[in-house]
């Protein structure tokens, strides 16, 4: 049973740093690089190997100060150190993870030599992973037409949202427009600008609803 329990222990260890590089780096990048649990399994044991090949000679300059000569044991070591370095091997791989994460969302040009020169594997979601401000026109299969504006946020400060990969994609605009529901005409206001739809509401569509969409950026939402 010790044998036992000293394994799950020393694999749990092993794990960990990638485990928390990983969770780290989804809070801050969408997780379509990684839907599956397959997927998320790889990256998490390849990070993990990858940190610990990083810090081999640190670990055994202190395996070897503190374990083999038994100060670890006897209680000889400072218990500050301890704490120092249960910190470093929590801390470490969060941050490591939450700054490539954020090098991703802001599409980073050295991130690429970590996570690959190819950011999203659908148009869906690099299409939104975009930080313009930008009018979405939007066709449904039932014939009517729906308009929005994508970056700003709503009347109660609700961001637009897209879900990503692995999800199924629906897609949330906060700011609505008055469209002509037989031709998608843009109508105007009394100002001649695009009307908005009264404050308090947005637009909820699914994609499998849609036929079409169209994207236009603008530099003023």
């Amino acid at each position: 049973m010790p044998e036992t329990f000293q394994a799950i222990t020393v694999a749990i260890i092993a794990v960990v740093p990638g485990a928390l590089y990983t969770y780290a780096y989804e809070r801050q990048a969408r997780g379509y690089e990684a839907p599956k649990a397959a997927d998320r399994l790889v990256r998490l044991l390849a990070a993990s190997v990858v940190m610990h090949a990083a810090l081999a000679a640190l670990t055994y300059d202190l395996y070897r100060r503190y374990v083999e000569t038994g100060r670890f044991r006897s209680g000889a070591v400072n218990p500050l150190l301890v704490e120092l370095a249960a910190l470093g091997y929590v801390g470490l791989p969060t941050l490591v993870g939450f700054l490539i994460g954020s090098a991703q969302r802001h599409n980073w040009k050295w991130v690429r030599w970590f996570l690959g020169r190819q950011r999203e594997p659908r148009a869906w979601d690099d299409l939104w992973n975009r930080k313009q401000n930008a009018i979405i026109r939007l066709k449904l299969q039932s014939g009517g037409w729906l308009a929005g504006l994508w970056g700003k946020l709503g009347a109660d400060g609700s961001p637009p949202y897209a879900a990503g990969y692995g999800e199924e994609q629906d897609l949330f605009l906060p700011v609505a427009f008055a469209v002509d529901e037989s031709t998608g005409a843009f109508l105007a206001d009394s100002h001649g600008d695009v009307q908005r739809i009264a404050s308090g509401g947005g637009l909820l569509i699914r994609w499998d609803q849609v036929e079409y969409l169209e994207y236009a950026e603008v530099k003023n939402g």
